[in-house]
């Protein structure tokens, strides 16, 4: 024999339950709504301040490349030319105008290879000298020599300015041996790349460059 009552009390606690439940899952939702907002907040706060220190250190190499490309142009008796730090160039390169570094690749190299200021200043200088003599001399009308004969040159100018800036050539040299361990059409191997760079360094007669020691310039390398 069914009880009303009973039925009515048994549906009720049904009910309390089911609020129970539902108020407990719409508190964990929202606690996880929380949750979730302030790790976003934090994972952006984070990203922010990793964008910030990249660009920072990105000044840092655009700074310390563009001083030493002025005083290269100086050892050459020629203006400086604009550099551009940008990641379309895998390497370094020149169009006959500007110069292009792709400022990832250099702060791998010199992470890599340099732990202080006159290693830096080498390797720097070299690339940059390197550069230099290609839009000296590679975009002249009639201009057709081999691509090898053209990364020497480049090189026996970059050992030249390297030795007129009083600084020793070993640390580019290391550098060529990773950036040409192996001959392309394009790109002699370091060997030959490393003679080049050396002859040009004994062959230059040092002047006097106010300046010229590294001793004072910022590291661009990260810490």
């Amino acid at each position: 024999m069914s009880h009303c009552g009973d039925d009515d009390g048994g549906f009720d606690s049904l009910i309390k339950f089911l609020g129970a439940v539902g108020a407990g899952y719409l508190g964990y939702r929202i606690f996880k709504h929380i949750d979730d907002q302030r790790r976003l907040e934090a994972e952006a706060i984070e990203q922010a301040r990793v964008a910030a220190e990249h660009a920072a250190q990105v000044e840092r190499i655009k700074h310390f490349a563009e001083t030493l490309l002025m005083r290269a142009a100086a050892v050459l008796f020629i203006p400086p030319p604009a550099l551009i730090l940008t990641i379309d160039t895998p390497t370094a390169a020149t169009d006959g105008n500007a110069i292009f570094v792709n400022p990832v690749w250099l702060q791998i190299l010199l992470n890599t290879h340099c732990n202080d200021k006159l290693c830096a200043y080498s390797v720097v200088l070299g690339i940059v000298a390197h550069e230099l003599a290609h839009r000296i001399y590679d975009f002249n009308p009639g201009s057709g020599d081999h691509p090898h004969t053209r990364e020497l040159r480049a090189d026996y100018v970059a050992g030249q300015v390297i030795r007129a800036l009083q600084v020793p050539e070993a640390h580019f040299a290391k550098v060529l041996v990773e950036i040409s361990s192996v001959e392309t059409e394009t790109h002699p191997l370091y060997s030959e790349r490393i003679r080049a760079l050396r002859r040009g360094y004994e062959d230059a007669i040092p002047p006097p460059m106010p300046g010229a020691h590294p001793a004072h310039e910022p590291s661009p390398r990260a810490t």
